[in-house]
């Protein structure tokens, strides 16, 4: 296929047209600009919690206690606690891993499980000012606090049933799953020296924009080192409405963003002299619906994926586990990113970034695919979507927060992505398409050589991406 032959000089576009197309790429901007707008809107008028409140913000650590002569980041506190049964789908999730990825399954243990506190009532700061309902526990019973999170289930612990008397204001977020039991000598009895029961949780207050400081999570890593370990942030939900409205406006960014590279490859198409870039783009242009089927399929199956795991928060905890913990083992290629996005350096980081996307997450994942059995590309385009709505959903204030600059990473590795895809698509349709002549080997012939020349596209939307996505992780890991 020649995309500059006789057969094709219809659906080049006149320099009428580029004049026309040239005006259409601000409207689609400021579509684009709204939406973003929205996302930032929904998470800044989003309920806030009271500043003042006790253990509102910080990480909760659960193993071994930190060495006398370290400094922690923050107010602290270190008592005795148990982990609870998990949800029904919690515990299934749980034993599970333990069959088959046991060390994940503890790493996320502490996030599935509610946890019960010895807890200091004199020297913890919790108080009758922070129950959002009922009352504090009598001394010598059963009785316990409730974080808010909590199943409203009997508590059963060495055949001894907790008494829920009072739930504690969502302000305590690092209590939110938690039960609070009084420290005297009738409680210590659930806490015996040896076994499970034995573990030590250490409550560190840390402002939530300082939650993803590297230096700080360094402190951390140096103060509670080894596997015994588990680090937990703060983990606070955002309300249904506030989701809805974030995701609304994450929908109409993407749609503005994608209308505006759409209008940009239009109008690129007869300014740019270079052939082996210059057919791409003219592809793009003669199959606008094409183009915007994919585009809609792709980044509609990640907002369904966002949508979807709003309710299943545990599978959430389990695929954000697994990513984390992909950043940590040797041999990965994300670990090799982690490492260069914790160096700081913005090149280095971008470097990598473009790397591993370009060669492993479109090539050899995308582009490949579909040329050995011609369009498949397109379906792993389509699962890697509906993943990153799984794993990025901003059901949290976390991760909404460091979401709306990554927002951007989503749209142009995103489409980085759906190029590769679309011309991978365009495969089996040049084979089949019997207008275009010669033989259907000719015309795989064909798609083979514009599928080469489109990577040239999508390695410069690639490297776009990694340079904007290495300075803004970068900016938010600081």
């Amino acid at each position: 296929m020649e995309p500059h032959g006789d057969s094709f000089d219809e659906a080049v576009p006149t320099e009428s047209n580029i004049e026309n197309r040239q005006t259409r790429i601000l409207p689609w901007f400021l579509v684009a600009a709204l939406g973003f707008g929205g996302m930032w809107w929904a998470f800044s008028a989003r309920p806030r919690l009271d500043p003042r409140a006790p253990w509102g913000s910080g990480m909760l650590v659960i193993g071994p206690k930190a060495d006398a002569k370290t400094t922690l980041p923050g107010e602290s506190i270190t008592v005795p606690v148990r982990l609870l049964p998990a949800s029904a789908r919690g515990e299934t999730i749980l034993k599970g891993l333990a069959l088959t990825q046991a060390k994940l399954a503890q790493a996320i243990e502490p996030r599935l499980k509610p946890k019960l506190l010895l807890w200091p009532m004199d020297a913890g700061r919790v108080d009758a000012t922070w129950l959002e309902s009922g009352r504090l526990p009598a001394p010598e019973t059963d009785e316990i606090l409730a974080g808010p999170d909590t199943p409203d289930l009997p508590i059963v612990v060495d055949d001894r049933v907790l008494s829920r008397v009072g739930v504690l204001k969502r302000d305590l977020g690092l209590l939110a799953d938690a039960y609070l039991i009084p420290r005297n000598e009738h409680s210590q009895a659930l806490f015996p020296d040896g076994g499970p029961a034995a573990r030590q949780a250490t409550l560190i207050a840390i402002p939530a924009g300082r939650l993803h400081d590297q230096v700080l999570l360094e402190e951390l890593k140096k103060a509670f080192p080894g596997p015994d370990s588990t680090r937990t942030p703060t983990d606070e939900r955002i309300s249904d409405t506030t989701y809805s409205l974030y995701l609304l406006g994450l929908a109409v960014f993407l749609l503005g963003g994608t209308g505006t590279l759409f209008e940009l490859y239009r109008w690129a198409a007869r300014r740019v002299g270079w052939r082996l870039l210059a057919d791409p783009l003219i592809e793009i242009d003669r199959r606008p619906r094409l183009f915007w089927g994919v585009h809609c399929a792709y980044f509609g199956l990640m907002i369904l994926g966002t949508i979807a795991i709003r309710g299943l928060p545990e599978i959430q905890t389990v695929m954000v586990g697994a990513v984390q913990g992909a950043f940590e083992q040797k041999g990965n290629p994300l670990a090799a990113a982690g490492e260069a996005y914790a160096s700081g350096s913005v090149p280095r980081a971008a470097a990598v970034t473009f790397v591993v996307n370009f060669f492993l997450g479109s090539l050899l994942m995308l582009t490949l695919p579909s040329l050995v059995l011609p369009g498949s590309g397109v379906l792993v385009a389509f699962f890697r979507a509906t993943i990153w709505g799984l794993i990025l959903a901003p059901t949290s204030v976390l991760m909404a927060r460091g979401m709306i600059p990554h927002s951007g990473t989503l749209l142009l590795e995103g489409e980085a992505y759906i190029l590769a895809a679309f011309f991978g698509l365009l495969v089996p349709i040049q084979i089949f398409q019997k207008s275009l002549g010669r033989d259907p080997l000719h015309r795989y012939g064909a798609a083979v050589v514009l599928n080469l020349r489109a990577n040239i596209l999508v390695a410069l939307v690639l490297g776009v991406a990694a340079w904007y996505e290495a300075f803004e992780v970068i900016a938010q890991l600081r």
